[in-house]
């Protein structure tokens, strides 16, 4: 998923069973499938690919606030909590 600079994002990760939703600032930017219901992954952020798709030029991103749960979000709710996170951050 591609993301412009900006001064700070909100990232959601939904997950439900093998279907994954990202949202950036509550805003749906990409669905992926996966036949691993469950494992070990890296999340990359602020990097760019190279010619063979290999991460690389990794940025100075710092994640401010990590928060996971175990219940389903719709898009409302991401949305929703996409707001309150920036306005925790004023």
């Amino acid at each position: 998923v591609e993301i412009h600079p900006a001064d700070q994002a909100v990232i959601t990760l939904v997950k439900n069973q093998n279907h994954y939703q990202i949202y950036v600032d509550g805003e749906l930017r990409a669905e992926a499938d996966s036949k691993i219901a469950s494992y070990l992954g890296n999340l990359y952020i602020g990097c760019e690919r190279d010619q063979n798709g290999r991460p690389f030029r990794f940025s100075d991103i710092s994640v401010r606030r990590l928060e996971i749960v175990s219940r389903a979000m719709n898009g409302d709710e991401v949305r929703n909590e996409a707001l309150s996170w920036k306005e925790d951050g004023k």
